[in-house]
């Protein structure tokens, strides 16, 4: 695993640095899914074919709260939305019946784990004024929530 992390230096997008990590786990622990371990399960979402054992951690979480934490060093008086909408990206793969409480919590840390790696990365060593900047036309904007297409506003 400490491979995998020091990886995370390498040039990447940031949604590829959580999904190397939690593919890793995925593949090592080849956990089957809530429909696969009971038939009372039916997933409200769409299953790709091969994730069956894909379950532990939560690739979902780990983005959810890799972003939360990273964009809430960048706009800080928006922690409280983010880490929200962060908990709740993961909280919904439980609802859809693709994954456990516990591949959400696994999630959640890799995730924490993985913006730690990236924090000190170059990307963040620029002066916060300009990220946030950049983004400032973002954080003013409805968003449509992808889980359950209720329009949510950031500002």
């Amino acid at each position: 695993m400490c491979r995998v992390i020091a990886s995370l230096h390498a040039p990447a997008t940031i949604p590829e640095h959580a999904e190397l990590i939690a593919k890793s786990g995925k593949h090592y622990f080849s956990r089957a899914r809530p429909f696969i371990a009971s038939s009372d399960v039916q997933p409200t979402v769409p299953v790709k074919p091969g994730d069956a054992y894909d379950s532990y951690p939560c690739g979902h979480a780990t983005f959810g709260y890799m972003s939360a934490i990273l964009l809430a060093q960048m706009v800080p008086e928006k922690r409280d939305a983010l880490f929200a909408r962060g908990r709740e990206f993961g909280a919904n793969r439980v609802v859809d019946g693709v994954h456990y409480p516990s591949d959400v919590e696994a999630g959640r840390i890799d995730g924490t784990l993985v913006a730690a790696a990236l924090w000190p990365a170059p990307i963040s060593r620029r002066p916060l004024p300009r990220r946030k900047q950049k983004c400032a036309p973002c954080w003013h904007s409805t968003k449509t929530a992808p889980a359950n297409g209720a329009q949510e506003r950031l500002s």
